[in-house]
């Protein structure tokens, strides 16, 4: 039966012993859900929130509310290597002792190649066509943000290979899906048609070195209306039911997108151009991440032949093919 009312949501909660922990966020959304799981072995944190004294102070009082000592945390587990999720996961690992759990052992090295990359000489960054003042200030702030709000993990554990997991009392399915991260966890509970989803119905940012990060976001999409879900609890928003409904919409949505960015290639823009043109039309207000979007579009759109582009040493111009 599908849920829509704000009660149903929270009687879903109840009924799985999930209690969700909203930690603001100074980006592009302004808070991410993380989750608190009571089992008889302890409880899980799923997903930390940036590392800041503000967040930390959020921890503990939530930890005051439900009467939780840091002994009583058994696992740790991050859905995915972006500062949002993993930020606070080493401050809360060495209150409580036990290893952070993710994808693979090496995410949060992965973590800091990425970072790394945004800021090469080589990342496609470089090649927006940003005017220069304004590259420099973006690299320097973000650069620091990023070191800031991320404490250092000292011990983590690999979830490869593994098909399930208990989340307080519950079971549930360990299922990953491609398109906003290279590597994210999602956990579905088969019984309650309950999917906690992290990132992926989140726009593909954060993805400047994987091919085709766009055609494999609307694939998840895809997977997901194939599969049977009553609710969804994202990492980001208010959780959600009559998901085929939403999902189509948000497909609807972004290829709407598609075609409005292809409508104004009429002649060579560099991304900078293109996010400029559409700030004003809902693209995101922060510069980093909205070219990011942009970014992921364009090159869609090379994928899919409609636009062609043509690199120099100091951007990328995409224009719409031409039809002789």
């Amino acid at each position: 039966m599908a849920i829509n009312t704000n009660q149903a949501a929270l009687a879903i909660q109840k009924q799985l012993g999930l209690i969700k922990v909203s930690i603001p966020l100074p980006l592009w959304v302004d808070h991410i859900n993380c989750f608190l799981f009571k089992g008889r072995n302890g409880w899980t944190i799923i997903d930390t929130g940036i590392y800041t004294s503000r967040t930390m102070k959020i921890w503990l009082a939530v930890f005051q509310k439900y009467n939780i000592s840091p002994r009583d945390i058994s696992q740790i587990i991050v859905t995915h290597n972006h500062i949002d999720h993993l930020g606070a996961a080493g401050a809360l690992q060495k209150k409580t002792g036990v290893p952070v759990k993710m994808a693979e052992k090496e995410q949060e090295a992965s973590f800091k190649i990425w970072l790394s990359k945004q800021f090469s000489s080589d990342s496609p960054y470089q090649y927006f066509g940003i005017p220069e003042p304004l590259k420099q200030q973006l690299a320097a702030e973000k650069w620091q943000q990023f070191c800031q709000w991320k404490s250092a993990i000292d011990d983590s554990e690999s979830m490869a290979g593994k098909s399930s997991i208990c989340l307080g009392n519950e079971t549930y399915q360990i299922l990953q899906f491609p398109g906003h991260a290279a590597k994210q966890l999602c956990f579905y509970h088969l019984k309650a048609k309950v999917l906690l989803s992290g990132d992926v119905l989140v726009p593909p940012y954060h993805l400047a070195d994987a091919n085709n990060s766009l055609a494999l976001y609307f694939k998840t999409l895809q997977q997901l209306q194939a599969m049977e879900i009553d609710y969804i609890i994202p990492a980001h928003g208010k959780a959600f039911s009559r998901v085929n409904i939403r999902i189509k919409l948000i497909e609807k949505y972004r290829k709407n997108q598609l075609a409005m960015i292809k409508d104004y290639l009429g002649t060579p823009k560099t991304v900078f151009e293109v996010y400029s043109h559409f700030l004003s039309r809902g693209a995101l207000a922060d510069y980093y991440f909205g070219m990011g979007e942009i970014f992921h579009f364009l090159e869609y759109l090379c994928f899919t032949k409609e636009v062609e582009k043509e690199k120099n040493k100091k951007k990328i111009l995409y224009r719409r093919r031409q039809v002789s």
